[in-house]
């Protein structure tokens, strides 16, 4: 896996700080480190109000709608498929447009 650079990570969580302003109707697709650091993100950070749902595989963020919105969790960027799945996501954000 090659490292991510900060800049990138930078704007994600900067991507991260605005999802306190997510709405009612957003469906949240939450990439994490693990499913425990889901857990302790739902258990503390989570809104009732969304529709919000761990991102196991990359096959799970295939099909999804670009009005999707995305969270990064944790150690997510250890995950060995990190690389793939922020350049998926930067795809589905590129057909938001």
């Amino acid at each position: 896996m090659s490292i991510i650079d900060k800049e990138v990570i930078q704007r994600l969580m900067k991507k991260a700080e605005a999802a306190i302003r997510i709405k009612r109707e957003d469906r949240v697709a939450i990439i994490a480190g693990n499913y425990q650091q889901f857990k302790h993100w739902r258990e503390n950070e989570y809104n009732p109000r969304t529709e919000a749902f761990y991102v196991a595989s990359l096959d799970q963020l295939r099909g999804l709608d670009p009005t999707t919105k995305f969270l990064f969790v944790g150690t997510w960027t250890e995950r060995p498929d990190a690389d793939t799945m922020l350049e998926y996501v930067r795809y589905l954000e590129s057909r938001r447009k």
